[in-house]
C-alpha cells in the first residue's frame, strides 16, 4: 500500500511541476558502441526492500504504461526498435524514487526603520523530490551501458490532467543525451 500511495503522489506530484526546474544528469560507458544498437527490451524493475524511507518507490500499472510508453517513443524516435526477444541490443530499466528535501530562500538583511537594526533573514522549507532514473544495461555481461536521472521539485497540489504531456517532457529532456555524442 504504501508503494502505491508514494507512485500516485509522484505521479499527481507531476502535473503541476514547472519542467524548467527539472536537473538532469547522465553517465555512460565510453567504450561502449552507442550507434551499432538497434532493438531494446524492458527489464523488470527491482523491487525496494519493505521500510526504505530514504528514498520511496512505487507500484502504479498506469503510471508505469505511462513512462513506457514515452521511453518507447523517444526510443523509436532515435531509431531503436523494441523487441520482446531476449536477444536485445539493449535492456532498458527505469526506477522512481520520491524523496524529502529542505532548503532555504535567503531574503537579505531586512532593516527596522525605529531602531537602525538589521538582520539577515530567511525562510526554511521543506519540498518532495521526484526522481526518474532510465538506465541501459549490457544484455550479454548486465554492466550499465548508460544512466540518466532526472529530478523536480514537486509542487503541494495536482492541477488538472496534464500528467502525460509532463512524463514526456521530462523524459525527452532525460533522453537528449542518449546515444551521447563525444
Amino acid at each position: 500500500m504504501f508503494r502505491f500511495v508514494s507512485g500516485v503522489l509522484f505521479s499527481f506530484y507531476l502535473l503541476s511541476s514547472g519542467c524548467s526546474e527539472i536537473s538532469v544528469h547522465y553517465n555512460y560507458d565510453p567504450q561502449a558502441d552507442f550507434v551499432s544498437f538497434q532493438t531494446f527490451k524492458w527489464m523488470q524493475q527491482p523491487d525496494i526492500p519493505a521500510g526504505n524511507t530514504i528514498a520511496m518507490s512505487f507500484n502504479n500499472i498506469q503510471f508505469e504504461k505511462r513512462i513506457e510508453s514515452v521511453v518507447d517513443s523517444a526510443l523509436y524516435q532515435k531509431g531503436l526498435r523494441l523487441t520482446t526477444n531476449d536477444n536485445a541490443d539493449l535492456y532498458v530499466v527505469y526506477h522512481t524514487y520520491v524523496k524529502e528535501k529542505t532548503d532555504s530562500i535567503d531574503w537579505g538583511r531586512r532593516y527596522d526603520m525605529s531602531w537602525g537594526i538589521g538582520n539577515e533573514s530567511y525562510d526554511k522549507y521543506t519540498f518532495e523530490e521526484g526522481t526518474l532514473i532510465v538506465e541501459f544495461i549490457n544484455p550479454e555481461n548486465k554492466q550499465l551501458l548508460w544512466q540518466g536521472i532526472a529530478a523536480v521539485s514537486l509542487p503541494e497540489a495536482a492541477l488538472g490532467n496534464k500528467e502525460e504531456k509532463k512524463i514526456e517532457l521530462i523524459v525527452r529532456k532525460l533522453l537528449s543525451n542518449f546515444p551521447p555524442i563525444d
